[in-house]
């Protein structure tokens, strides 16, 4: 980031010499190098400023460039959730605090857990996986606040349940069957297990905000979307697994 302060003079003295040094100890590519070279005094004035991670080529740059976006997504959906929560009873964020612990518990469980770890990319891997799930929520949570509540019945919670049961232990059965090294990033059923019970904690949370600021709402309707929404999260880990399972292929 020391490249981005000096080349484009935000809160430091604009130096771009520096900020070349500092890009090609980074190893920015030869494009990037040419942009800095490029901007105009007093960049960051301007709509044309330099960004790194626009460039970035290595695993590194892009790895640190996926958790710098991360932490920037992370504080824009908190503004739109402290939007969201500003007229809320106490009891009400009380619960949902709870709740984006346990989501948060769930999240990073599934992604260490329930996504392939090998290669030079696992963590944008991860990264990816832990966004896809964080927008989610937020999207659901903006949905709900819209009065569009989930709908179900127990029979449907049930059936829901039994596919995700069957699913749970196909999962375990095939991480099992995989032969494992140390460091070979498979995906193991440790980590299934953990990130069950993660979903476990976090489903009922779920279940105990909704009773809670959504009191009108039917408790297996809560269910029963959680259940099926776990159902699929799942059943992508089991076919990541089992990649040449015919159920898994598309057609």
């Amino acid at each position: 980031m020391l490249t981005v302060l000096y080349a484009n003079g935000e809160g430091v003295s604009q130096d771009k010499p520096l900020a070349l040094r500092f890009a090609c100890e980074s190893e920015l590519s030869d494009s990037g190098l040419e942009d800095i070279r490029k901007l105009p005094t007093h960049a960051h004035l301007t709509a044309k400023k330099f960004r790194y991670c626009d460039e970035a080529m290595t695993t590194f740059a892009m790895n640190f460039c996926a958790a710098y976006d991360s932490e920037i997504a992370k504080q824009k959906r908190q503004d739109v959730l402290d939007a969201l929560m500003r007229q809320w009873p106490q009891t009400d964020r009380e619960a949902f605090a709870a709740l984006q612990k346990s989501e948060d518990e769930y999240v990073m469980a599934h992604s260490r857990g329930e996504v392939y770890q090998g290669g030079t990319i696992r963590n944008l891997r991860m990264n990816g996986v832990e966004e896809h799930q964080r927008d989610e929520f937020l999207a659901a949570i903006q949905k709900f606040e819209k009065g569009d509540l989930p709908s179900g019945s127990k029979v449907g919670f049930q059936r829901a349940d039994a596919d995700l049961n069957a699913t749970y232990k196909k999962a375990l059965a095939l991480a099992s069957e995989q032969d494992f090294k140390d460091d070979d990033g498979l995906i193991q059923p440790s980590g299934i297990r953990d990130a069950e019970r993660a979903w476990l904690k976090y489903r009922d949370a779920w279940v105990e905000f909704a009773m809670v600021h959504y009191p009108n709402s039917d408790t297996d309707a809560w269910l029963t979307l959680l259940t099926t929404n776990r159902f699929w999260s799942l059943r992508q880990t089991s076919c990541d697994v089992g990649w040449d399972d015919p159920a898994c292929k598309t057609k």
